[in-house]
């Protein structure tokens, strides 16, 4: 699995982007097509519960124990990244982390716009946490700018969303 992190780290930033523009709207036009049937709130299910393994297989269990320090000043990563361009890759794979979140919550949780709030909440919620647990455990850096960068990911999922419910306006 590590392997894989790995080779979507490598890709190109414009490919990921393409790859992420156009889940979401195939996660759209597939949620329109499936309404809300159990099997397709079912899928999302699996999903969702897979994708918030992997986030904390990723973020917590894997991670050894290191500097436990907090960084709460908001988008000093950007500042960083001025040094480090590399940084904008890891803020970038930040905002990917989390998509799948955005995608795969508001159709568990069914239809209406109430879903996507409490999809960018539960992010935020969860980004949180374990941005808690590294720093409480000293498994690295606590930063707001994941926390940003995380529910954003979400935020764009949740798009998917939106299309479904406004797909046959859009065509």
């Amino acid at each position: 699995m590590h392997k894989l992190f790995i080779y979507i780290y490598c890709q190109p930033i414009p490919r990921l982007t393409l790859f992420i523009f156009l889940l979401i709207l195939l996660w759209g036009y597939l949620a329109y097509r499936e309404g809300n049937s159990l099997r397709w709130r079912f899928a999302n299910a699996v999903v969702f519960l897979g994708i918030v393994a992997v986030v904390f297989y990723m973020t917590v269990y894997t991670r050894g124990e290191g500097a436990g320090e907090a960084v709460l000043v908001p988008f000093q990563s950007f500042q960083a990244a001025k040094i480090q361009p590399e940084m904008y890759r890891s803020m970038l794979m930040n905002v990917f982390l989390f998509v799948p979140i955005g995608l795969s919550l508001p159709f568990v949780l069914g239809k209406g716009k109430l879903p996507e709030f409490l999809t960018v909440v539960a992010a935020l919620a969860f980004t949180a946490g374990i941005e808690y647990m590294q720093y409480r455990y000293a498994l690295g850096w606590c930063e707001v700018d994941d926390v940003i960068m995380n529910t954003l990911g979400a935020v764009l999922g949740t798009l998917s969303h939106c299309l479904s419910r406004n797909w046959e306006r859009l065509i």
